[in-house]
């Protein structure tokens, strides 16, 4: 049976593998047992409850502020990182940006890997324990030559302008970043949605989905079209700012944050740090995406709350979803 540690309800091994079943042909997970997935909800930790969850808060806010204060010091301080980040040869080659992107991403996964060997963590695990299921490598290294190729050719195509030589103020930087991940997590939404709503693009999406339970390298495990399709919304985003083009230490920033909260919402960690118990009125985060992952037809958005509750891509009624998306296999639509 489940046990309870710290006032948050835990799952056993067996208890998850008696919710769900593999259906055949590489289709998705099913979700069999309602009742037993909500246990992992039934007494949600409150952000209270963690002092971590309290610091990480703390330091956004703070963040918040000197952005909007524009805090002449901080300036200055982004002003002379700029420059030495200027300075170095590499930062002005057309890959340079992409460079940033795959490296982020193998970064955070290792970190996340790291974290999967910590058992004082596996607490906080949606799954409840199991953290040994692996995505092959192999296409983590062709989505990565995959990706570097697209972008020479978008290069090919589109000369990239030169590095800003001006550094920006703290202020730009911070709104910049901001409205990039806001505009990110729109575009997313909106490709994302098409990939369960279209049957022509279904079986595009599938690969993602055939994972039963979700850990870091998820975020690489893509077909193809699939992740093209994320590369192109991520170099729309880059366009958005409100000085129209956006600094060139905005869009390196913003591939080390947005390739952060990718790997963390595919992670597979409800922990204290983690954006949907950090910021709950704002973010579905990591709880959001895991049951997106449960049942393909809600919950669109990367990272934030608003476009699923306007458009009613949500759950209600123990996990049953009022949005009319379709999930990615026959087994799912015969729940």
């Amino acid at each position: 049976g489940g046990c309870a540690v710290g006032g948050r309800i835990h799952i056993t091994a067996l208890e998850l593998q008696r919710t769900f079943v593999v259906v055949p042909s590489g289709s998705v997970p099913k979700l069999m047992n309602d009742d037993a997935m909500h246990l992992v909800d039934a007494h949600p930790p409150k952000p209270s409850r963690y002092w971590v969850t309290l610091a990480v808060r703390a330091v956004h806010v703070v963040l918040a502020a000197v952005v909007v204060t524009d805090l002449p010091a901080a300036s200055t301080a982004v002003a002379h990182v700029w420059r030495v980040v200027y300075a170095i040869p590499a930062v002005h080659h057309y890959l340079f940006e992409a460079g940033v992107a795959t490296f982020s991403f193998g970064f955070w996964v290792g970190v996340y890997k790291v974290l999967d060997k910590m058992p004082c963590l596996r607490r906080f695990r949606f799954d409840g324990a199991g953290v040994d299921q692996q995505v092959s490598a192999l296409n983590s290294w062709l989505g990565a030559v995959a990706y570097f190729i697209l972008i020479w050719a978008y290069h090919q195509l589109k000369v990239k302008p030169p590095p800003h030589e001006e550094p920006p103020t703290v202020r730009r930087l911070g709104v910049e970043l901001l409205v990039g991940l806001v505009a990110y997590d729109a575009i997313e939404f909106v490709v994302h949605s098409r990939f369960h709503h279209w049957k022509v693009l279904q079986p595009f999406h599938k690969k993602h989905h055939m994972q039963k339970y979700l850990t870091s390298p998820e975020v690489l495990n893509h077909g193809l079209l699939d992740a093209f399709q994320q590369v192109v919304c991520n170099v729309l985003a880059q366009f958005v700012s409100p000085w129209g083009a956006k600094h060139t230490m905005s869009r390196i920033l913003h591939n080390v944050v947005v390739t952060y909260m990718l790997t963390e919402i595919h992670a597979g960690y409800d922990g204290p740090w983690c954006m949907h118990r950090v910021w709950p009125w704002i973010c579905g985060g990591a709880e959001r995406h895991e049951r997106h992952h449960k049942n393909g037809s809600v919950y669109y958005s990367e990272f934030f709350k608003g476009l699923d509750d306007l458009f009613g891509s949500v759950e209600h009624d123990r996990g049953r979803e009022t949005s009319r998306g379709a999930p990615l296999s026959r087994a799912e639509k015969d729940r």
